[in-house]
């Protein structure tokens, strides 16, 4: 340890301050390593969209630093460990930093360290947290919306669960929670507001739930009841439905793709989402590897100090990694008969999720067993949520569930001579025969993600409302994507099948009168006939005296209609037969 003295900021005190030098130098190469996970974090999702979408997706990650750092800066400390406050947010001692505290002096959280360097490394928390929730956003929301919820969410949400957990004032910190490094601040948290925009959010396009098919259902059933004469059959349909006569694979008739997604509907659907198969699998295993890589201090720096106690964290975080790959990737093989790197990648960071709370509580062999059973649990989770709701990049699933998960198994495993290693001291999990600890953590859970919850879906609202705001894209955008809409970046053109699509969109009136004369002139057959007769020159010569009724109706069928004679309206037949 160093004794240094450092004169107060107004220049007129000198006040005697004593850090550890050592803790506070692995805090400060801590931030920089928490801080590399968001960009990693960008790389990660912009990996999973489509590649139209992949600028914006890496802006909302970047942008997500710029915003909430500013905001942290102002007001968000404060709230968040300024010492003196409620149980439920902390006071305004620290606001926009002015207080000569944060420079000379330590937090009470953080007694080795200046004030100022656990303030930088707690911003780096404040970041990446609403980052995470463009998982359940991702492609569909408007960036100039994003941005103020980035600041009212982090005010509103982040700051206030952040303070009962970690800050001394706070009401869960009061009752004993155990959570090292964010379970319930972090991930909880962005996990329970992703849910909430995965289902207010407009679907993307192609994507139709099990729901969906109930609603339709029983939409039809009451107008069927109450509506009979506007009653609707809501489904699908296609040109092939309607015309199933006509000749979509006509070199003269339009791209079948095309028609193929024609509906009568103003608003129309596609019948897949275009980009599934784009995916940026190295982008995905370079955010997987930056992030991990800047987990390692996110959970080791957690304890506030180098030594004992943050080496097992650290080796926690290893070993939690790679159990929760390795489950996901188990469970690729038995379900779907082979791994992807997609599924190993999710693996790896559904296992840093879960072990986020309980670092610093267990030995690695709890480690491995965490981080493998919320690798399964999760996949079981992604599976199910498909068909029920919109959660785009798995935000909810990974974050909501894995985080919640690791809380739950921190209050039953957790251990106090863990913690011990660095003179800390807590009342352990049920494993130290502390059974109250569960409903605490149960507690914790249930307050998070209820706040988060009502909090983001009163900011959704608010935001919707008002005038050049509002969330979802629309379809015709999110073809386009996000880079074209928001960015003005359009190196990532669309595709051939997305351009006809676009194509049909703006002339689908003229295509659809093509498309009802292809039926026309499918059911007579009187074009192909006539080209027939026009290359070949036929010139037949018939004598209605000579030649029965029955065989000219055998030579030219297409010239009697309910055993009539008829005269196409166009083009007018080479031959024409009277009674």
């Amino acid at each position: 340890m160093n004794s240094t003295n450092v004169p107060s900021t107004n220049g007129t005190d000198v006040i005697p301050f004593i850090p550890n030098t050592g803790d506070t130098s692995f805090m400060m190469v801590s931030v920089a390593l928490v801080f590399i996970m968001t960009p990693g974090l960008g790389f990660f999702y912009a990996g999973m969209v489509g590649a139209k979408s992949i600028t914006g997706t890496l802006l909302q990650s970047l942008t997500a630093v710029t915003i909430v750092l500013v905001q942290w800066w102002f007001i968000g400390y404060t709230l968040a460990f300024g010492p003196g406050g409620g149980p439920i947010v902390g006071s305004l001692k620290y606001f926009m930093l002015l207080d000569d505290e944060i420079y000379t002096s330590a937090h009470p959280a953080a007694p080795t360290v200046p004030n100022s360097c656990y303030m930088s490394y707690q911003a780096m928390f404040a970041t990446i947290t609403p980052a995470l929730i463009t998982g359940s956003m991702a492609e569909r929301v408007h960036f100039r919306t994003y941005l103020l919820f980035l600041l009212l969410w982090s005010t509103l949400v982040y700051c206030f669960v952040a303070h009962w957990v970690w800050s001394p004032d706070g009401w869960l910190f009061k009752l004993g929670i155990m959570d090292l490094a964010g379970g319930l601040p972090v991930h909880t948290a962005s996990g329970m507001s992703g849910l909430v925009f995965s289902i207010l959010l407009q679907r993307r396009n192609g994507y139709n739930s099990w729901l969906d098919v109930i609603k339709d259902k029983i939409k039809n059933f009451l107008l069927g009841i109450f509506c009979r004469s506007k009653r609707k059959t809501v489904r699908r349909r296609s040109v092939t439905d309607e015309y199933p006569s006509t000749d979509v694979s006509s070199s003269t008739s339009p791209s079948s793709d095309v028609i193929s997604e024609l509906t009568h509907d103003d608003d129309f659907v596609l019948e897949e989402n275009f980009d599934a198969d784009k995916q940026n699998i190295p982008f995905v295993v370079l955010g997987a590897g930056l992030l991990w890589f800047g987990w390692l201090g996110f959970n080791s720096a957690s304890t506030v100090q180098s030594g004992r106690y943050a080496s097992v964290a650290l080796a926690n975080t290893n070993f939690a990694a790679a159990a929760g790959s390795l489950a996901y990737m188990i469970y690729d093989w038995i379900v779907d008969g082979r791994p992807t790197a997609l599924s190993i990648c999710n693996g790896c960071v559904i296992g840093l999720v879960a072990i986020t709370p309980s670092a610093g509580f267990v030995f690695p062999t709890v480690a491995i067993f965490i981080g493998f059973s919320a690798g399964m649990i999760v996949a079981v989770v992604i599976k199910i949520k498909v068909n029920i709701i919109d959660d785009t990049l798995d935000a909810f699933a990974i974050h909501g569930v894995g985080g919640a998960y690791g809380v739950l198994c921190t209050s039953l495993f957790g251990q106090k001579v863990v913690p011990a290693l660095g003179g800390s001291l807590v009342n352990g999990g049920w494993s130290d025969g502390n059974w109250a600890q569960l409903g605490v953590h149960v507690a914790g859970i249930a307050a998070t993600a209820g706040w988060a919850i009502v909090m983001t879906t009163i900011i959704y609202f608010i935001l919707e409302k008002i005038p050049g705001l509002g969330w979802s894209m629309s379809k015709k955008e999110q073809i386009k994507g996000l880079d074209a809409m928001e960015h003005g970046d359009e190196q990532n053109v669309l595709t051939k099948q997305e351009k006809e699509i676009m194509n049909r969109m703006e002339k689908k009136g003229r295509l659809f009168n093509i498309v009802r004369n292809m039926k026309k002139r499918s059911k007579r057959k009187v074009v192909q006939k006539n080209i027939e007769l026009e290359e070949t020159k036929i010139n037949i010569e018939v004598e209605s005296s000579e030649t029965p009724i029955e065989k000219r109706k055998s030579l030219f069928p297409s010239f009697y209609v309910n055993n009539s004679p008829t005269t196409p309206s166009s083009p007018t037949p080479l031959v024409r037969f009277t009674e």
